[in-house]
């Protein structure tokens, strides 16, 4: 188990394998279409075509079904591809956490996403939303959430991937929604990676 703080404005230093990481995506885990069209709308004409060749499940004529459920490893795939092009001069696990923080944006819009964010009021009750949310997008990791604090709380990702640095830009995309600043402990062990939070 590793343990380490970050800030918002720091850099993820640490590099990824792309077939590692791709790899350490179970098979059976699956993520909505819209989070895919997104990706690949932000990706460009030119920069999809070389990505879905590279795709288990690329979308017919091109294009993703919002609700139907696709692999996570092609959601991996296309991050991955956004982020050597949007950020080409920075490590891997910085390049998908800001794919990740982007990548929040479009959840906000989603009807999931506004009733948690109307509701939720700030930062902190909207990542205690975060497991509940992800019931509805996403299948293969469990997230559990608790309240650590007026200002903090812990969320818990139990998988079998090692791709915490999304989860965490997304966390921080939540927390810059509201105007406050996250300071996020990390932590990664066996089967599990966890993020304890204060929104400043």
């Amino acid at each position: 188990m590793r343990r380490f703080e970050i800030q918002s404005d720091e850099a993820l230093r640490e590099d990824v394998d792309f077939l590692r990481a791709y790899e350490s995506i179970p098979e059976r885990y699956r993520i909505k279409g819209l989070f895919l069209a997104d990706l690949a709308r932000r990706l460009g004409p030119d920069g999809w075509e070389q990505t879905a060749q590279r795709l288990v499940d690329p979308p017919r004529a091109g294009r993703y079904t919002a609700f139907k459920d696709y692999p996570q490893r092609d959601h991996f795939t296309i991050a991955w591809a956004l982020y050597r092009q949007l950020f080409p001069g920075v490590r891997a696990r910085e390049g998908l956490r800001r794919v990740a923080r982007e990548d929040f944006e479009l959840f906000g819009r989603t009807m999931i996403g506004k009733v948690m964010l109307t509701v939720a009021g700030d930062p902190i009750h909207s990542l205690l939303l975060m497991p509940k949310a992800y019931e509805h997008v996403a299948t293969g990791q469990r997230l559990e959430a608790e309240r650590t604090g007026p200002r903090s709380m812990r969320l818990t990702t139990r998988c079998e991937d090692d791709g915490w640095e999304y989860t965490l830009g997304q966390v921080e995309g939540i927390v810059h929604y509201y105007g406050k600043v996250p300071r996020t402990t990390v932590e990664v062990g066996l089967g599990y990676y966890a993020f304890d939070v204060e929104a400043r």
